[in-house]
């Protein structure tokens, strides 16, 4: 039998939809800049060793000072975003992202440009949690942040691949800006800088309804809480011919209805029942057999 009463949606503003779009365009543009950063650069590598005299051991810093420090701080960048608010911490971390990105592309030294990397890599780490929690915020639960999601992780899965491919077409060029003649190497971090600050001052606000999380009690628990002596008619039944419970076995000394526990129960299935979660019924105590 067809369901006919179907459940009424929530009526959206008309430009909601248009806001929800531009919030993920621009949270998946920022979460491709900051995965794509991590290999963008291993193509430029035999340049950028030839211009600023990198040491054989040193240069293979240029990737491993963004990702140590990527990946070690992105707790902190994630506890950022809670003490001071998503969207302050993901644009702060895109603006020292770009700034990063600029020292790194007009870097004369060898010490410069790790440090630059070093600064890019905690901008990543406060900006790639933000842009996570955005999305819960900012999507309403249900298909729209199911979407969202999947945007999400397909740009962090194809950020390597387009870092590689992106970072060798930059490399073979060299531009003259200016009568100033800009390799190809250092367009691979420059090119971060408009992007950046873009994203930056354009990021999406939060939704104003507030996120709610419930968790299910445990079934175990209602069932587990009452079982006093009243609660467990058929254990309570069993008697001997005396007219006392039978003995416990050892082996069922955890059994929440064993004379053993009854008694410890009894107090606690109580106060359990005046709360309304018994099965005797909301706001009844159990009576005593």
């Amino acid at each position: 039998m067809a369901r006919t009463d179907a459940e009424p949606r929530a009526e959206r503003a008309p430009g909601e939809h248009l806001h929800l779009g531009w919030a993920l365009v621009l949270i998946s543009i920022a979460q491709l800049m900051v995965v794509l950063d991590s290999t963008i650069a291993n193509i430029a590598l035999p340049f950028i060793k030839a211009d600023l005299g990198f040491s054989a051991g040193g240069l293979t810093w240029v990737v491993t000072a963004y990702a140590l420090s990527f990946g070690g701080l992105l707790l902190l960048g994630g506890r950022l975003g809670d003490l001071y608010g998503r969207r302050r911490i993901f644009m702060t971390g895109l603006a020292v992202f770009a700034v990063a990105s600029l020292l790194g592309g007009i870097a004369q030294s060898e010490a410069l440009l790790l440090a630059a990397r070093s600064l890019q890599g905690l901008g990543a780490a406060m900006a790639s949690p933000a842009a996570l929690a955005l999305i819960t915020t900012t999507f309403p639960a249900g298909p729209p942040r199911n979407r969202a999601f999947a945007v999400y992780a397909m740009m962090s899965g194809v950020g390597a691949a387009v870092g590689l491919i992106l970072g060798g077409w930059l490399t073979g060029m060299s531009l003259d800006i200016l009568g100033l003649t800009v390799d190809g190497w250092r367009l691979t971090f420059l090119i971060n800088v408009p992007i950046g600050l873009v994203a930056a001052l354009l990021a999406p606000s939060p939704s104003r309804t507030p996120v709610s999380w419930t968790f299910p009690a445990p079934p175990r628990a209602r069932s587990v809480c009452c079982r006093s002596s009243s609660a467990c008619p058929a254990r309570a039944r069993q008697t001997t011919a005396g007219g006392h419970p039978p003995r416990s076995s050892p082996w069922s000394l955890a059994s929440p209805c064993s004379p053993s526990s009854r008694s410890s129960r009894a107090g606690r299935s109580t106060r359990c029942c005046r709360s309304g979660s018994c099965a005797t019924g909301p706001g009844r105590r159990a009576s005593p057999r």
